[in-house]
């Protein structure tokens, strides 16, 4: 590794040397991405429009297949502001495997993650990582989006979206290292420069020291972001989805019979008792219906792919929902009423069911009088009768 220097002026217009160092390890570096996630030079990445993080783990573990144990654990896993998975991982240069095992580990990691990890373990180790230092979850949250309180929609929409892109391969890949070899940088280039969804960067976290002063003294510089693949990979635009374009979708992806289904529903339940969210997804519409009580509760989602989908993972945060028996309770009965078998291991998570359940008159009245029961033990909580 070539050492450089870069010079620091004073105050008293003193000339101060400061020396390139190698980190003395691994773990340093990971620390300092963990507690500076400024470092990976967001805004060299997007100049009008610099990425913004949102750290959600260190050693976040991978599975190899669904509800399997975890296989792999990549270093880091962030989040930006447009609700991108950004997977990282961290090397230093005098470790041979940079050169070219590193970008195979990647791979592994991508194409798992992308297809096996559930939203519910993301959003699980989001709180568990926020709640351990301390902090806010929602809070920081909204600092991230740029939103002064916490706005039930805002939320929803840039979680549902981070399910979209990893689903769809819209993802980015960092490797950081203190030096990025020349094999790697070109390895990264002709794979930023391939690839339309997915974003492939090497990050450069350069240390200078001046230990006489105890000065220390960082500097990212982001490597691969070719001109090609700025032009290729352009911003996704937000989707906005309403009644009409979401009933058409239904139709054309669906039939004439599931629009007859959804439309009834989105007509009783648009009645009143009930607010109306409608998503921002690129591909695929989403209707949201929460009650406002004193809190805001999501209940259920329709999705244009044909799920109807219970929002247990939010609910299990707000009473009385956040007691697990009236969780199961909600669980038996959907069963009874509906057919629709959940599995314990869903009820702290996102269970959906088909369309089809709903066909016939019978089973959408049935589905009322369980969404009228969820309304009433949460007006008689509230109350607190």
């Amino acid at each position: 590794m070539h050492k450089g220097s870069i010079f620091i002026i004073k105050e008293d217009n003193k000339l101060l040397k400061m020396q390139e160092t190698s980190y003395d390890s691994e773990e340093i570096l990971q620390k300092l991405l963990d507690s500076y996630p400024d470092l990976l030079a967001g805004d060299q990445m997007n100049r009008d429009n610099p990425r913004r993080w949102l750290p959600i783990a260190r050693e976040f573990g991978i599975p190899s297949g669904m509800n399997a144990t975890s296989q792999w654990r990549i270093d880091h896993f962030f989040i930006d502001q447009d609700s991108i998975p950004t997977f990282i991982e961290v090397k230093r240069s005098s470790d041979t495997r940079i050169r070219r095992e590193v970008v195979g580990q990647m791979m592994d990691y991508a194409a798992n993650a992308t297809k096996y990890w559930p939203m519910e373990s993301i959003q699980s180790a989001f709180i568990e990582k926020y709640v351990k230092d301390g902090k806010n979850s929602i809070q920081v949250l909204n600092d991230l989006l740029g939103i002064e309180a916490e706005n039930e929609a805002d939320i929803e929409e840039f979680w549902s979206k981070v399910q979209e892109n990893l689903r769809n391969g819209v993802i980015r890949m960092l490797f950081v290292a203190d030096e990025i070899p020349e094999e790697l940088r070109r390895i990264i280039e002709f794979m930023n420069d391939q690839m339309t969804k997915s974003e492939v960067l090497g990050i450069e976290i350069r240390q200078y020291l001046n230990v006489e002063n105890n000065l220390k003294t960082l500097v990212p510089q982001v490597i691969g972001l070719t001109s090609n693949a700025i032009l290729t990979r352009k911003p996704a635009q937000k989707h906005q989805w309403n009644e009409d374009l979401f009933m058409n979708e239904i139709s054309n992806k669906l039939g004439s019979e599931a629009r007859e289904v959804y439309q009834d529903i989105f007509n009783h339940l648009s009645s009143g008792t009930y607010r109306i969210w409608y998503g921002q997804g690129q591909k695929s519409g989403s209707i949201f219906f929460l009650y406002d009580g004193i809190n805001s509760h999501n209940l259920f989602c329709m999705w244009t792919y044909g799920a109807f989908e219970l929002q247990f993972q939010h609910l299990k945060f707000h009473p009385p929902f956040s007691d697990l028996e009236k969780r199961m309770e909600f669980q038996s009965k959907l069963k009874v009423l509906l057919g629709v078998e959940l599995t314990d291991d869903s009820l702290n998570k996102r269970p959906s069911f088909s369309w089809e359940k709903l066909k016939t008159e019978e089973a959408r009245k049935n589905f009322y009088e369980i969404l009228d029961w969820a309304v009433k033990e949460i007006k008689t909580y509230e109350n607190g009768d």
